[in-house]
């Protein structure tokens, strides 16, 4: 209680109570108590309007994809067959100085090619492509998750990239970061989430062990050279680098702490592991099968193999 220093009599009047409305089941929550959840609404602003997703495939994208999407006000769209990557390409191909004024100069009229003007219009392609369908007023965030990134790394994957990478005299790691850099100029108020998996995991897992095109222990190689790049640039962009783990924990504290947390979303248990519960059967590989040789000799992995 607190007293009057008002009335001359010194009157008694009860302080006024802070009353915290208890958390529906549904509602924004976190694990701390009443407290943070009723200052939720002021750390939690949805401070980045855009989210990359970057792993490899088989590590847990589409699930992250998922939970992130159980946000109405999120919007993280799938692969795009590495559509931005080229787009990359088309933007550093724009920023080499090849000018000609005269007609019979090999480069004539390159200046007019103007690497900001292109800039600014796959901005405003990528925004309509990734809105799509939905009211862009409404979504707070928008992203998409790529996998085909890998393939920098993969001394097993498409060839195209290997080449081009080689005739330009650059490293996977050094056009891994020129890349993301790339996106966080198209897409303004960038965060990147790198999402990695134990590697063995990742070999045992859907088309990954198919050892007509694989061979594992050198797939495991490039997944352990490509998830050293990813932490390392994570940490030189302030990114969020996350382990699979964390997915098929389903912790609310953990999921909060390690995602919701860095990327500023609200987090929801309820449909977090409501979203995490349900099974993705985007990908079945029954047919494929893991020599039993792999197996013996790490069988710790061998739980996760069909995931």
């Amino acid at each position: 209680a607190w007293r009057s220093s008002v009335s001359p009599w010194r009157t008694w009047w009860p302080r006024p109570a802070l009353c915290w409305p208890e958390a529906p089941k549904d509602s924004l929550i976190t694990q701390a108590g009443p407290i943070d959840w009723a200052g939720f609404f002021v750390t939690m602003s949805y401070r980045f309007p855009h989210i990359i997703i970057i792993g490899a495939g088989r590590s847990g994208t589409t699930s992250l994809q998922s939970l992130l999407n159980s946000d109405p006000s999120v919007i993280i769209r799938g692969e795009n067959n590495n559509f931005f990557y080229e787009t990359w390409r088309a933007y550093r191909s724009l920023k080499k100085i090849n000018n000609g004024k005269s007609k019979s100069n090999p480069w004539y009229g390159f200046e007019h090619f103007d690497a900001g003007t292109y800039l600014e219009n796959i901005q405003t392609l990528s925004r309509s492509f990734l809105t799509g369908d939905y009211q862009d007023q409404a979504i707070k965030v928008l992203g998409f998750k790529e996998i085909c990134l890998f393939n920098l790394f993969n001394s097993q994957g498409p060839s195209s990239l290997k080449q081009s990478l080689l005739l330009a005299n650059r490293s996977p790691e050094e056009e891994l970061k020129d890349f993301v850099h790339y996106m966080e100029q198209l897409f303004p108020g960038l965060k990147v989430v790198f999402l990695r998996r134990n590697p063995t995991q990742i070999s045992r897992s859907g088309w990954r062990k198919d050892r007509s095109r694989y061979n594992p222990e050198i797939l495991v190689a490039d997944l352990k050279r490509f998830h050293k790049a990813c932490k390392k640039l994570s940490k030189s962009i302030e990114g969020v680098c996350i382990n699979h783990r964390i997915l098929r924990s389903k912790n609310p504290t953990t999921l909060h702490e390690l995602l919701y947390k860095p990327l500023d979303l609200p987090f929801n248990k309820h449909r977090s592991l409501k979203t995490l519960e349900e099974e993705l059967t985007h990908s079945k590989w029954h047919h494929l099968s893991i020599p039993n040789q792999e197996i013996k000799k790490n069988p710790a992995s061998r739980s996760e193999a069909g995931t």
